[in-house]
């Protein structure tokens, strides 16, 4: 039980630090975007060159996949204060739209630059696999309960 509220509190440390990108290594911090969407707006389509790896700030996502016939599938909704895309570091295209429910404003992390810093700072990529885990864990329980 410790081990899993060590995990948490890592997990939930790494997001606070994500939410505030001054808290993290300057050669990320300096290389982080804000943008505001408005509701419906797309941050990014299905198919799209894989950029970055993004945090919600405020506001809500949808996530959809548009299957061959063209049926939109909702994969997911994101709330203020998780992330996602996180496929897109280890992908060349995302495999999904995400729409902006309502107004919101996420923080752009650029693919390069994060990548490098998960390389040069072992506790942010062990706390970013702490992530990684999170959602894994998340989808397995989700679909369990289908």
């Amino acid at each position: 039980m410790l081990k899993l509220f060590t995990c948490r509190a890592v997990l939930e440390a790494l997001l606070m630090n994500l939410l505030k990108p001054e808290s993290l290594p300057p050669a990320l911090s300096q290389g982080v975007i804000f943008q505001n969407l408005v509701a419906e707006q797309k941050l990014f389509y299905q198919v799209n060159s894989a950029s970055s790896f993004f945090v919600v700030e405020t506001g809500r996502f949808k996530l959809v996949h548009y299957t061959q016939s063209g049926k939109m599938v909702t994969l997911q909704v994101v709330r203020a204060g998780e992330s996602l895309a996180e496929s897109a570091l280890f992908s060349t295209v995302y495999p999904y739209t995400a729409i902006a429910k309502v107004a919101s404003r996420v923080i752009f992390y650029p693919k390069q630059l994060l990548l490098s810093s998960l390389c040069l700072y072992p506790d942010l990529a062990e706390n970013f696999m702490t992530i990684l885990v999170r959602h894994i864990h998340s989808l397995r329980v989700r679909l369990e309960w289908r």
